[in-house]
């Protein structure tokens, strides 16, 4: 899984394995409050966070019963 850039503005993408199809991703900040949640039908998104603070955030991908979790920083 890769994510980019991070450190960022609010704008990031995610590239999972080419043979990986259609997954979700959830957006948390520290609180475990969802700021974002998005379906991606491909192996690859573009992430838009709209009006969230500076700070960590924490990136779960979902994908065929599996999951993983990365940490990001807005700034």
């Amino acid at each position: 899984v890769a994510l980019f850039p991070n450190p960022n503005a609010g704008q990031f993408s995610i590239r999972l394995n080419d043979q990986v199809q259609d997954f979700n991703v959830s957006v948390y900040n520290v609180q475990g409050q969802t700021v974002h949640r998005q379906s991606v039908d491909g192996h690859a998104a573009q992430i838009r966070l709209q009006g969230v603070a500076q700070g960590m955030y924490f990136v779960r991908i979902e994908q065929g019963g599996r999951s993983l979790t990365r940490r990001i920083t807005i700034r």
